[in-house]
This record gives C-alpha cells, sequence and structure tokens, in this order.
C-alpha cells in the first residue's frame, strides 16, 4: 500500500511540475567518456591532433559523394567536389552512453552504414547529385544492425576550386 501510494505522488508531481525546457543533448551523451582519440590509418600522412585549447562537439559519420576527374587519359584523378550528408554518431563511440557501441562494432560502422543502402542525396539520371537540390529532406539514418537511428546533424560540401562548407542542424525539435 505505502509504494502504491508513494507512486501515486511521484506521478502527481511529474504531471504537476513545471514545463522543461530542452537546451540540447543530456550531458550523458558528451563526448569525453572515455575521450575519443582520432583514429591512424597507419600511412605515410596522419591528421594533426586538435588544438589544446578546442572540446570536441560532435563526432559525425559523412555518407556522400565525391567526384573525381582526368586531366587526360591515364592522368591521375583529381577531386573536383563532394557532397555528404552528416549523421551524429557520438552517442554511439565506445564508452560513451549504455547504448553506445563495442569497440569492434564501432570499427564496422562505416562499412555497415556503405551496405546500409542508397547514399542519402537526390541524383540526377546520370547517378550523380542533383544540380540544384542536391541535400534531402532531413531525417535520421536507420543502419542495419543498430537499434536505434542516427541523428541527422547535417551536410558538407566541397568543390573543384577547394571550397567547402558545412552546415550543422539542431536534431531535436
Amino acid at each position: 500500500m505505502l509504494a502504491s501510494s508513494l507512486l501515486i505522488f511521484a506521478s502527481a508531481a511529474l504531471a504537476l511540475g513545471p514545463p522543461v525546457d530542452y537546451h540540447g543533448r543530456s550531458s550523458s551523451c558528451e563526448p569525453g567518456k572515455p575521450i575519443p582519440v582520432l583514429p591512424v590509418n597507419g600511412g605515410p600522412s596522419e591528421l594533426p591532433a586538435p588544438p589544446q585549447d578546442v572540446t570536441l562537439k560532435h563526432i559525425a559519420i559523412g555518407f556522400g559523394i565525391q567526384n573525381y576527374s582526368c586531366a587526360s587519359a591515364g592522368a591521375d584523378p583529381a577531386a573536383v567536389g563532394a557532397l555528404a550528408v552528416l549523421y551524429d554518431v557520438t552517442c554511439l563511440y565506445p564508452g560513451q552512453t549504455h547504448s553506445s557501441l563495442t569497440a569492434k562494432k564501432w570499427d564496422s560502422l562505416p562499412s555497415d552504414v556503405l551496405n546500409t543502402g542508397k547514399v542519402p542525396l537526390n541524383r540526377n539520371g546520370d547517378g550523380g547529385a542533383s544540380l540544384t537540390n542536391p541535400f534531402p529532406i532531413k531525417k535520421p539514418l536507420q543502419v542495419k544492425g543498430l537499434r536505434k537511428t542516427i541523428p541527422y546533424l547535417g551536410h558538407h560540401f566541397f568543390n573543384a576550386a577547394g571550397c567547402q562548407g558545412s552546415r550543422l542542424y539542431s536534431y531535436w525539435p
């Protein structure tokens, strides 16, 4: 009887409490438990370490296309542009939350995303991205083998001149 009375009291307190403003992700999903590290590829060049005074905000995975062109037959290809939709995988990094991935599953995440299906871009008739409206509606990504969808974060692009840009969106209503 005491337990049911306490349950009723707790339910009433929640129902009658003031509305809660949402100010972004909970602190339980912010990067840092453990501190994510940049992967190394073992090649001749690695990504430089980030400056000491910056804070990691998101870990993103990009899913898109990159275009290459050759000046002539046999010439080395040169990157002439890229488009990608970005998804926030911060909470999936091992050790961040109770629903984070194992290290092995984290390492396979890029290939799992690639094997999920179509690249999430609006395409033209030739298989490239639409020149007028390349980015689809903002929605999360469903990946086979994951229980939850991966939240939409934004998009990234660069052109042949090397001009690049990213647009990140809040994915919370």
